[in-house]
């Protein structure tokens, strides 16, 4: 059976197939990722910006229940976060976070606050003054709604009340019990670690900046969680 869905979308990854066609992944904010393809020509409203990463479409396609590969059918452009795409640094974080969502995010799982979150930190990273705060905050984002990362108080093997936080994989363990690798945080920087979690404006995140060791530390602990080289 086929069904003919649309969705607002942020393009992901595009490739081409054979000689002028293209094969998309998108995150939706209805369906989660997706994998469509393209044809050339299919609709006279095709931009061809609307097929290039980190462009905000909505699409029309078709998906078969015994398939991963939808159809597009329509694809027009929304926003094409053209300030950010003029910026070396910003693209590359922007990128960053298209790589993360990938690598994570399995296929036709929705999250329409994942996908909200996307859209707002891209739009803020064009005017940002600061954009290395973002992918740090995007990571941790996403390892929490992922269920991922427990920042605890208590050792996650023998319940011990924690000082000295150590991290690894998105696990919180005591020094007995952290493996060679598990990223150390203090008191402090546990507080601050858990002040952005639940930070819901980028403007309060812009404004209160990581320190550069804590923010080497996030990209570790993340690093562990998702491979984001």
């Amino acid at each position: 059976m086929t069904k003919a869905l649309r969705s607002e979308a942020v393009v992901l990854y595009s490739k081409p197939f054979g000689d002028s066609d293209q094969i998309l992944e998108v995150y939706s904010k209805e369906y989660g990722k997706l994998k469509l393809f393209s044809k050339r020509g299919r609709s006279p409203k095709k931009d061809p910006i609307c097929l290039q990463p980190l462009s905000h479409v909505e699409v029309h396609f078709h998906l078969k229940e015994t398939s991963e590969l939808g159809k597009i059918q329509e694809i027009q452009l929304v926003y094409p976060f053209l300030p950010l795409k003029a910026s070396y640094e910003k693209l590359e974080i922007g990128c960053r976070f298209l790589k993360i969502l990938r690598q994570s995010q399995p296929l036709e799982k929705p999250s329409p606050g994942l996908f909200t979150l996307l859209v707002r930190l891209l739009k803020h990273l064009e005017t940002t003054k600061d954009p290395s705060t973002l992918f740090p905050f995007f990571s941790l984002k996403l390892a929490l709604h992922d269920g991922l990362l427990a920042l605890s108080d208590e050792c996650s093997f023998c319940n011990a009340p924690l000082k000295t936080v150590f991290l690894h994989r998105g696990e919180s363990s005591c020094a007995s019990h952290a493996p060679p690798s598990a990223v150390s945080l203090t008191q402090e920087e546990k507080e601050h670690l858990f002040a952005y979690l639940q930070a819901r404006s980028l403007d309060w995140v812009e404004k209160h900046p990581l320190p550069s060791d804590l923010r080497e530390k996030i990209e570790e602990i993340t690093g562990s969680i998702y491979s984001t080289s």
